[in-house]
């Protein structure tokens, strides 16, 4: 018959395992992203963690450490340093809204056309059609170069 401290013990050591690999789950995730980045090569890297699992749980960064030691050699891993990061889904949640602002509208810092927006004028505003010359134009009027 099992007593209540007997199972205490078990519920805490399955807690622990648990916690572990998730640990260990979130460290195959960073490892991946990492590669994608060329940063695999022990270069210096900060990683912000967000959650209280991270912030309370003292293993779990231990088994983070592990778990990229093991996938990606002890050098990249070394070079890992994990910080504990307040409202971590938010900002992540800004950099990806600002990231994709910043591909679907290439501006320079003072908001003009850049060079790659002038040059592709033509290809944006959709085919040329033959004018009276035998030249031809763009939809709007112009050269479909976009050099009038």
């Amino acid at each position: 018959m099992m007593t209540h401290g007997g199972c205490a013990v078990q519920v805490q050591e399955i807690c622990h395992l648990v916690g572990w690999r998730a640990g260990r789950l979130k460290s195959t995730a960073i490892s991946a992203v990492m590669r994608q980045l060329d940063r695999d090569d022990g270069t210096r890297t900060v990683v912000g963690v967000d959650g209280g699992v991270f912030e309370h749980y003292g293993h779990y960064r231990e088994a983070m450490k592990e778990g990229l030691s093991e996938v990606m050699g002890k050098k990249a891993a070394n070079s890992v340093e994990f910080r504990h990061v307040n409202d971590g889904s938010s900002l992540g949640a800004a950099y990806l809204a600002a990231a994709a602002v910043r591909v679907d509208s290439p501006r320079d810092s003072e908001g003009s056309q850049n060079d790659w927006e002038k040059e592709n004028r033509g290809l944006q505003e959709g085919p040329s059609t033959p004018n009276k010359t035998g030249g031809s134009k763009s939809k709007n009027g112009g050269s479909p170069n976009g050099t009038d």
